[in-house]
């Protein structure tokens, strides 16, 4: 069997006319990023092993998100001319990494397409993107799987946020059974993002937390800014890297 017989049928039909910019969205394992590697492979009409016309962009840095730098570059190779095939394809894995600033600089791009240029984004937690950003793709759902771990981890960070910022400190037992610090504290990011969101009124459909709304609302402790808590969640990520015990390192996020 072939790579393009591999491909969902929807994805297959996707070929004869694409969008301008789709949004590929399921979670972990359910194997979107094969797919778009072979869907953007198909469109080039390339079996090399890196196509020079495709361009595939991760997360970056201790922190694990994309930064503005890269968005920017990525924004002006747009306007660059393919260099073999018929169309440059740009690939964002794990988009919902970007932050606010990211994701309105690359809105221009998607409200005034580019010719000759197929964008997609991947993403497991869409509810994280700009609602502005996702307007603006064509939407591809794959196959909701079996994610009870994940979920018992991000219930446990959420708790742990409501606890920082009433500035409990989790105890080092609490701490030391996160096998995974890095997705641990992509969970904490997204705590502190829902919570921004419910006090400013936003759209609870948004919340990455799905039914959090009312303890959100119980918060009256004003939310730190979300730089800030970029800042110390990279910082929260090297101590790990280090084995600097999180409960130290947590307490400088609450006391900071």
């Amino acid at each position: 069997m072939s790579n393009l017989e591999k491909l969902p049928a929807k994805l297959r039909k996707l070929l004869e006319k694409t969008p301008h910019c789709l949004l590929f969205e399921g979670p972990k394992g359910s194997r979107k990023e094969e797919y778009a590697e072979v869907f953007a492979r198909a469109l080039l009409k390339s079996e090399k092993k890196d196509p020079p016309d495709l361009r595939i962009l991760y997360p970056e840095g201790k922190g694990n998100y994309h930064p503005i730098q890269a968005i920017k570059q990525f924004i002006e190779e747009t306007t660059f001319p393919p260099f073999e095939a018929s169309q440059k394809i740009f690939m964002i894995c794990e988009a919902d990494r970007m932050l606010p600033t990211s994701s309105n600089a690359l809105l221009k791009t998607l409200e005034e397409p580019v010719s000759k240029v197929t964008i997609i984004l991947l993403s497991a937690h869409v509810e994280s993107l700009l609602p502005t950003v996702v307007s603006r793709c064509f939407r591809v759902f794959f196959d909701k799987e079996e994610v009870l771990e994940e979920e018992g981890l991000s219930e446990q960070i959420f708790h742990i946020g409501v606890r920082l910022i009433r500035k409990d400190l989790p105890s080092s037992k609490e701490l030391s059974e996160m096998d995974d610090p890095e997705k641990a504290l992509s969970y904490l990011f997204y705590f502190y993002r829902d919570l921004h969101l419910v006090q400013l009124g936003g759209n609870p459909s948004l919340l990455f937390y799905k039914g959090k709304e009312e303890v959100f609302s119980s918060i009256n402790v004003p939310a730190p800014s979300l730089d800030f808590v970029q800042e110390k969640i990279e910082e929260l990520f090297r101590a790990s890297t280090l084995h600097v015990p999180l409960g130290h390192a947590l307490a400088k996020l609450i006391y900071s």
